[in-house]
């Protein structure tokens, strides 16, 4: 057994050996509950942190990790469009304050090209039958530039569109299923749809063309940031 799970509430672990069992998304995940991080002594100490409870097995905490990062798809895109206008409105904002003999200079234009393309963006609205649909979503740990930021939108809509299509897959099953029924009178389609967090009945085949129309949209903007190029700052 690692020293991580051996632990004992008031040992003192270090980061090194939490990292030996869990990702780097412990921080976020059990951190407070079960780790409290102590003062270092110096730059060149180690990172410690003192057990406050049993750590989680592995399958437990993967648990947990992805209940943290799990969010409905509308709550995702929003995030994901509003992060999309605030790189617009930085690049805008650099285009429009750059010093004269520059701003008519060809990083001028990569600027305002840039800052063109993310402000012409438009997220589709999402139907309100598949805004609960629950995505897991585990974001870059480093985001400190724009490229990485804008990467970081692009694994979002990967996210979401991927999510949607297992709701589509899980409705195409269920449609097969129901046929199997003898006289499809044991499961009716439309209930086989649907779940038990869902209040009203929509026809599966329209739900899954609603999900193909939704995706189609999706990968558009996700194909327009991955074509947008950010000019390196001067």
């Amino acid at each position: 057994m690692s020293k991580a799970m051996s632990a004992k509430p008031g040992d003192i672990i270090t980061k090194i050996a939490v990292r030996v069992v869990f990702d780097p998304y412990f921080e976020r995940v059990i951190l407070g509950t079960h780790l409290e991080p102590l003062p270092r002594a110096g730059r060149q100490a180690p990172i410690t942190y003192r057990v406050k409870a049993p750590l989680p097995q592995p399958e437990v905490y993967r648990e947990l990790r992805n209940q943290r990062f799990t969010t409905p798809l509308e709550d995702l895109l929003s995030a994901a469009q509003s992060e999309v206008e605030t790189l617009a409105g930085e690049l805008r904002d650099w285009h429009g304050n750059l010093p004269e003999g520059i701003n008519n200079s060809d990083k001028a234009g990569e600027i305002d090209e840039a800052a063109s393309t993310l402000e012409n963006l438009s997220f589709p609205d999402v139907p309100d039958e598949l805004t609960g649909i629950k995505v897991l979503h585990l974001p870059a740990l480093e985001q400190d530039s724009r490229p990485k930021r804008n990467a970081e939108v692009v694994s979002m809509l990967e996210d979401a569109i991927g999510a949607l299509n297992s709701r589509a897959d899980e409705l195409r099953e269920a449609i097969e299923d129901a046929k199997k029924e003898p006289d499809n009178t044991a499961v009716a389609p439309g209930a086989a749809m649907t779940r038990p967090d869902e209040e009203d009945e929509t026809d599966p085949q329209e739900m899954i063309s609603r999900i193909e129309s939704l995706v189609s949209e999706l990968e558009e903007v996700k194909g327009e940031l991955e074509n947008v190029t950010f000019p390196s700052m001067m």
